[in-house]
This record gives structure tokens, sequence and C-alpha cells, in this order.
């Protein structure tokens, strides 16, 4: 945070004065089309697989739309307000990339993920929690700008103070799961409640609870893996020997160890299968082995493991050089 001063007196207050919205871009999307770029990079560092899924999503969206002519909004309000949900500052903003950046694209109240303004306060009713650990229970009356639902998070507005949502009701006393733009109803909050929030001030949804399990779906359906197929040589008096191949790419890598003769138990092919096996994280899956395996012989199983991390490295970067070319 940052205050202007002259001449050590300070003449504003500190606020965050070089924090602009967050860039978007969608709405110049055929503009960037027209000049032949072929791929956007989405940037996604220090963010959640969630707010990758969701902005690559509606970029693609907006692609398909451009690219088939399609007589279609875009980007829609809805894209808008799950982007506000997923991660902003409170404003978007295309920096000079278009036009000059307007002094209000700053937010000079927060530099962190602020959401989607979705209401306004109507009263306050607090139900103070006795343990000092729990949390606060609490439930604003707003009038809605934006849809809401059980389980979403809801922030105050300049303040540190908000909650999840527990329940709904409307103006008729009904529990419902949801309520839309408009209405006027009570939500039931547990969070925090410390400050002094009152009527007038506006509420904002920091987590949209079925936007999420949405996204978190249609990840775990698409969650694409590279099939390998391994090769391993497992000879006394030599290191092992481990090959990894993708189909067009092949690797390989040794270990540092040399074979010995088992003195207790030897390896066998399972526990070598079971250790190559541990792609999880990566990519990648085993789809076959093939193990040349001498009988009566030992390896620890942190070898194969080093190895195994080895060949998933020298294999992704082959992938990616081979992107490039």
């Amino acid at each position: 945070m940052y205050s202007i001063q002259r001449n050590d007196k300070e003449l504003s207050k500190r606020a965050h004065r070089i924090s602009p919205g967050d860039l978007m871009t969608l709405r110049y999307l055929e503009q960037l089309v027209s000049t032949g770029i072929t791929s956007l990079k989405i940037e996604g560092r220090l963010k959640s697989p969630q707010y990758t899924g969701i902005v690559t999503a509606k970029y693609r969206k907006a692609l398909d739309i451009i690219q088939n002519n399609k007589d279609e909004e875009y980007p829609a309000q809805k894209d808008i307000e799950d982007l506000s949900v997923i991660f902003s500052r409170g404003k978007f903003t295309s920096y000079h990339h278009f036009e000059k950046m307007p002094f209000t694209d700053i937010t000079f109240d927060s530099s962190g993920h602020i959401g989607l303004e979705c209401g306004e306060i109507l009263k306050v009713k607090t139900f103070r929690s006795t343990k000092s650990n729990s949390p606060d229970i609490f439930e604003l009356q707003v009038k809605l700008s934006a849809p809401v639902s059980k389980g979403d998070g809801i922030a105050i507005e300049n303040t540190e103070d908000g909650g999840k949502i527990n329940s709904i009701k409307t103006e008729n006393k009904e529990t419902t799961l949801s309520a839309d733009s408009g209405e006027t109803v009570t939500l039931n909050l547990a969070g925090r409640l410390k400050n002094n929030v009152r009527p007038g001030m506006h509420i904002y949804k920091t987590h949209d609870e079925q936007l999420t399990k949405e996204i978190n779906q249609k990840m775990q359906k698409e969650n694409r893996k590279v099939s390998v197929k391994v090769h391993i040589r497992i000879k006394q008096g030599s290191p092992v020997i481990i090959t990894m191949s993708d189909g067009k790419f092949e690797v390989s890598a040794s270990g540092s160890l040399v074979v010995e003769k088992a003195v207790n138990r030897a390896v066998n092919n399972d526990d070598v299968t079971r250790q190559m096996s541990k792609l999880g994280g990566t990519v990648f899956e085993l789809e076959d082995i093939v193990l040349d395996l001498e009988e009566n012989v030992f390896v620890p199983m942190s070898e194969f493991a080093n190895i195994r991390r080895e060949l998933v490295e020298k294999l992704t970067a082959k992938r990616t050089e081979g992107a490039d070319l």
C-alpha cells in the first residue's frame, strides 16, 4: 500500500495505488484473432486448478463462437459473473492494449480477491458464538443483485468479514437452496463478523459452490492421461536400466546402485510394477510393462522411485520440445 507525500507531508491515505484490475481480453478476442495469432496463454500461476479450468473454458467458448461465425453474444453476462467469482479484484481491464487504461481501473481498496458484487445489506442480526475458536453465526437480510446458493462464500465490502451461507430464507420465511437477482432474502452465515457491518453495505460472492462442483466434475471427466510403456532390465552386477515411451518419444535412465544377489527377500514382478505405476500427479499412466528380471536379485524400491521420477522429467521435457517444433 502507498500514500502520496510532498515535503514529508502525507497528502492522501494509504491505498493500493499500483494494483490494477485483472487483465481480461474476452471482449477483444476477435481483434486478437484477426492479427493472425494461433495461441493464447492463460496465466494461472498461484491460482487454483478451478481458476485455470473456468478461464480456459470461457476463452475456448468465445474462440469457438468467433471461428464458427456464430450469432451469439460473448462474453455473456454469466461468463463475466463466473470469472468474477473465481478470482477478481473487483474490476476487469485490458490495460493499455486496446485503449488507454482509465484511472478507475485501479483497485485502491484491495489487491486480492474481491469477487462478484451480489447484493446490498438491509438488516444485520448477530448470534455470537460462545466459544472463542468457533465461527460467528449471523444473518444478513439482503437485496440481491446476483444469484446466490447454499454453500456460497460471502464477503462484506471493505472488511475482512463474511462467511459461508448455511441457509437462505425468502421474504415468506420459506427455506430455499438458491435465490435470484432482484429477490430480498435472509442469509444465515457462519464465519467472521467483527466490524461495524450495517445496512447499505454491499456483499460479494467469493465462492460459488455449484460452479466449483461443475468445473471439478468436468476436470475429472476430462483429465486426459498419456499412456506410456516401460521396459526394465534388472541384472546382477549392473545398474537397473529403464526405458519409457509414449509411442512418439522414448527416454532411458539408469539407477545409481549395482544390482546385488538377494540375501533375504528378492525383488519380484509385482513390486516393480506397483512402483512404476505410481504416476499420480503426472500426465502419464502406465499402459504396459516388460520386465527383464534376473532371478534372486535385490533392488531397493527407492531406486525404482528415483528412476521413475527422472524418466517422467525427461519424457515431459521431450514432449515439450517436440510441441515447440
